[in-house]
């Protein structure tokens, strides 16, 4: 993880970037978190622990690497020793030391062969960790080839751990390319598998047919979308068509003796309102001398214009009919 841009080698965007997958893969309950600390560093400051901790609270999956042990200044050892044995900062899985080489022995190294020898690198190291006050140390915590010891039994029982789940989500990821790939449908790739394909589609678009015309839901796209369902929403339809011609298909509104309306639903106060200014309008029309007089005259009154309209309509086809002949 890099804290600061270096220029010519790390940028901020290097930076984030490297945040971002170290989050990716930590996050994942089947990685184990190797937390590499340097132990001449305060561990109480390194940040790595603390991103650690956040995607392992438990800390089942969290290891600290400690290095550089062969820098550490005299009688400073016993802090490592503390680590080590869990009295401070307490992991889990614990601490595991490693003593790579130095740039001084790589160099070195170089100039003999030309190239790095692992088998250099575990002799110093056994060397180092045989030395007092080091070889006080558990030989199960120290080395290279200890700590890949200890790697393979902790891999060996996360997959114990996982692999049912491993299984589970596998079957499910079949099951999931299983439909995408019949969702693609068959190889038509001559003429005669795409003319196969097509008459599969029309049998399949036949079928579905009837079944809406029958009111037969139990096909699955008949459960994904509702509006396919065409015996169900024509009833809907004429519902709601008779009701609107209840309350809404006339053109004067007729109130009983106490004034409670035609029998109209009680949600369609709006509606007869509405009528009633009709009416009200065509009375004052006709007779503005009657327009005060009271519910009876207001009621007499729309009588007489609709008995009017209705007259003259009926006087209207007679003449017609009577124009036709000479």
């Amino acid at each position: 993880i890099f804290r600061t841009e270096t220029t010519g080698t790390t940028t901020p965007k290097d930076m984030a970037m490297v945040r971002k997958m170290v989050d990716y893969w930590i996050k994942d309950e089947r990685t184990i978190i190797l937390a590499v600390i340097a132990i001449n560093n305060d561990v109480a400051t390194q940040e790595i622990l603390s991103i650690a901790k956040k995607a392992d609270p438990k800390g089942l999956r969290t290891l600290g690497i400690l290095t550089k042990p062969d820098i550490v200044g005299d009688g400073e050892e016993g802090r490592v020793f503390d680590l080590i044995n869990g009295k401070q900062h307490k992991l889990t899985l614990g601490y595991h030391v490693l003593r790579n080489l130095s740039q001084k022995d790589l160099n070195a190294q170089k100039g003999l062969n030309g190239r790095n020898d692992s088998l250099s690198r575990r002799t110093k190291e056994q060397e180092f960790f045989n030395k007092k006050p080091w070889s006080a140390l558990p030989k199960s915590r120290v080395g290279v080839d200890e700590l890949k010891k200890r790697l393979t039994v902790l891999l060996t029982d996360m997959v114990k751990k996982e692999f049912p789940k491993i299984k589970s989500q596998l079957a499910q990821d079949l099951v999931l390319a299983k439909k995408q790939l019949a969702m693609i449908g068959t190889e038509r790739a001559t003429p005669q598998q795409q003319r196969v394909y097509l008459e599969e589609i029309a049998a399949k678009f036949k079928d579905l047919s009837k079944l809406a015309l029958d009111a037969d839901y139990r096909d699955e796209i008949f459960q994904n979308d509702k509006c396919l369902r065409l015996p169900t929403l024509i009833v809907n339809r004429y519902d709601l068509f008779e009701k609107e011609i209840r309350t809404k298909g006339h053109t004067y509104e007729f109130d009983n003796d106490e004034g409670n309306g035609s029998g109209n639903d009680e949600d369609d106060d709006d509606d007869e309102d509405e009528a009633i200014s009709i009416a009200s309008e065509n009375e004052s029309a006709t007779d503005e001398n009657e327009s005060g007089k009271g519910y009876e005259d207001k009621r007499s009154n729309s009588l007489q214009q609709l008995f009017r309209e209705t007259t003259n309509i009926k006087y209207s086809n007679t003449e017609t009919h009577r124009s036709g002949f000479p």
